[in-house]
């Protein structure tokens, strides 16, 4: 089962001065969910950019941290809840560029 889609980002898109890609996380089984079956993917997909390229931060916070010290320059994410809806709920992976997104398709498809 396919987790994500890939937008490609330009200067439309919040990230795209540091990323070249965004993850759309899809619903772990589709259709309405409660809130944690929703969230299942994104959490899976963040844990495993977090051990393979080490910490990073909600995108909103990532141009805080300029050089990079406490923040990975390969991806970030975004996690937004428009309220109490089960569909209300996106979430995204912005990536470095094609390395990263060829390493993410090989592992969730």
């Amino acid at each position: 089962m396919k987790k994500f889609t890939v937008q490609k980002l330009n200067k439309r898109y919040n990230g795209s001065e540091w990323f070249q890609y965004r993850l759309k996380i899809l619903p772990h089984t589709g259709g309405y969910q409660i809130y944690p079956e929703r969230a299942k993917n994104f959490f899976e997909m963040r844990n495993y950019c977090w051990s393979i390229w080490g910490p990073s931060s909600e995108l909103e916070m990532y141009g805080l941290d300029s050089d990079h010290d406490l923040t990975s320059n390969k991806w970030a994410w975004r996690y937004i809840n428009y309220g109490i809806r089960a569909d209300a709920l996106e979430s995204f992976i912005y990536i470095a560029g094609d390395e990263e997104l060829a390493l993410l398709t090989l592992k969730f498809g």
